[in-house]
């Protein structure tokens, strides 16, 4: 038996909502609180079964010698837009920094 923990779990959820077109990649934009939403929305009996193997009400420790998990996340920056006179363009095409992941 394979015991997915709730970051695969959410990206299974997400996956299949994406392909059922039950979100949008715009969607993913939003907040977690408005994805989530969209999801209690939905009537499809595979994204609502995942759901419910999430757990909501987890109490985390962060401990460097005493874990039950360990996780290596790989960082993901963000390229917001920005207004620039009237029109929006990401911040990698105005800073340098940005661009760079500095």
């Amino acid at each position: 038996m394979i015991v997915l923990d709730s970051y695969d779990i959410l990206a299974k959820t997400l996956k299949v909502a994406l392909a059922k077109k039950l979100i949008s990649v715009d969607d993913l934009l939003s907040t977690d609180e408005e994805v989530m939403s969209l999801f209690n929305f939905t009537e499809d009996h595979e994204v609502q079964n995942l759901l419910k193997r999430i757990h909501f009400n987890v109490k985390m420790k962060e401990d460097q010698v005493e874990y039950d998990i360990h996780r290596k996340n790989k960082m993901r920056l963000i390229d917001p837009s920005v207004i620039q006179g009237i029109q929006l363009v990401r911040a990698s095409s105005l800073s340098e920094k940005v661009k760079n992941g500095n």
